[in-house]
């Protein structure tokens, strides 16, 4: 068995689940970390040439991947048919493994797949009289970090963007926090009046009144939203994306409590 120099060998990665189904509420606790199973190079994938080979079959939440050749619960719109890769997640048309799951209230999620990093630990964020934590990884994203305010202030939230990236170049990127209460969605009554402006993964939202590089399928026109995260259409927050490979996504946005 060959390794590289990070430990992870080169055989052909194996079908698994490396993930627990209370990851959910060990990510809120703060207490999760990222578990993976396998040491095979292929079980990560590549941010930058958007390459996974990998066999990881369930979701971050624990969910078993649904099966590319069929049609329950969910119609394929992409491997339709394609029995040869069973239920494995893959990455097209997103810069994250993914997979359609086996939840009929759930289309489709993100895999629990390490990403190949530059970075060392994310730098620390300060604000006056205000602790700022730092979540890594962030969403099972190794090149990705959320700050989080250590408490909740009575002001209106300001454009924000609290999840930082690793950059190529091994610097992460630029990210400010809002620690507004209103900065969370009410997912019974389907709002959200926050100001949060990129993704999980730290890509900027593109403005709504643009249609480069997508032409917007909702709210199109609004200038009103700025390029703000919405949850019109949607049970969070999303916004489409300035990444031409990456339609939309989902925001860093918490539910209130």
């Amino acid at each position: 068995m060959e390794q590289n120099g990070a430990g992870f060998s080169y055989e052909s990665p194996t079908e698994e689940c490396s993930i627990f189904k209370n990851v959910v509420t060990q990510q809120r606790t703060g207490g999760m970390s990222l578990k993976i199973y396998s040491k095979e190079e292929k079980d990560r994938y590549n941010m930058t040439s958007l390459v996974y080979e990998g066999r990881m079959t369930c979701t971050v939440k624990g969910v078993t991947c649904q099966r590319w050749d069929s049609n329950k619960p969910h119609i394929p719109s992409y491997f339709i048919g394609r029995s040869d890769l069973q239920n494995w997640c893959q990455i097209k048309l997103s810069k994250r493994p993914w997979c359609y799951t086996m939840d009929p209230k759930t289309r489709w999620d993100y895999c629990p797949v390490d990403e190949i990093s530059s970075c060392n630990r994310p730098p620390p964020l300060s604000l006056p009289g205000i602790s700022v934590n730092v979540e890594h990884p962030y969403n099972f994203i190794a090149i990705a970090a959320r700050y989080r305010c250590a408490k909740s202030l009575d002001s209106e939230p300001v454009i924000s963007c609290p999840v930082t990236r690793c950059l190529p170049d091994g610097t992460w990127s630029s990210a400010n926090v809002s620690c507004a209460k209103k900065e969370c969605y009410d997912p019974i009554n389907k709002t959200y009046n926050g100001s949060v402006t990129c993704t999980e993964t730290g890509v900027m939202c593109q403005r709504w009144d643009s249609n480069f590089p997508h032409v917007p399928h909702k709210n199109k026109g609004r200038s009103d939203f700025g390029n703000r995260c919405v949850i019109q259409g949607y049970t969070r927050p999303w916004c489409q994306t300035v990444d031409p490979l990456v339609p939309w996504d989902w925001c860093p946005v918490d539910p209130c409590t």
